[in-house]
């Protein structure tokens, strides 16, 4: 993911569904160095987002977000890691998920803290 971008939620998803059809789980994996941050704890896919670099802690353990993040308003993030693992898991369910069904396994597993079954 490129980082320092603003996005939604169905970019987010249909980029991961992109990459994980065309080069695999592992490439997938790999490229965890991004951050999503967003405006609203409630996602659609037309939920803007941004794509930045890892927060960081204080000595609180509080999330510091970028810049970038903060200018853009967004009060939220999502672990890259999370989300690619809910896609993965739709996509080995079904792999022709609809940008709609990943969005239903996002939101899932962010209520449930569990996959949903396809």
């Amino acid at each position: 993911m490129i980082h320092n971008t603003k996005c939604t939620i169905r970019d987010v998803l249909l980029s991961i569904k992109e990459k994980y059809l065309l080069e695999g789980e592992r490439a997938v994996e790999e490229d965890n160095d991004w951050y999503i941050y967003e405006s609203d704890d409630i996602l659609s896919l037309s939920t803007s987002c941004c794509i930045s670099s890892r927060p960081e802690f204080d000595e609180n353990d509080e999330e510091i977000f970028p810049g970038f993040a903060i200018e853009n308003d967004m009060d939220y993030s999502l672990m890259p890691e999370l989300v690619t693992d809910v896609v993965i898991n739709a996509l080995d369910q079904k792999r022709d998920a609809t940008e709609e069904e990943l969005l239903k396994a996002l939101n899932h597993y962010l209520e449930a803290d569990a996959f949903i079954k396809l």
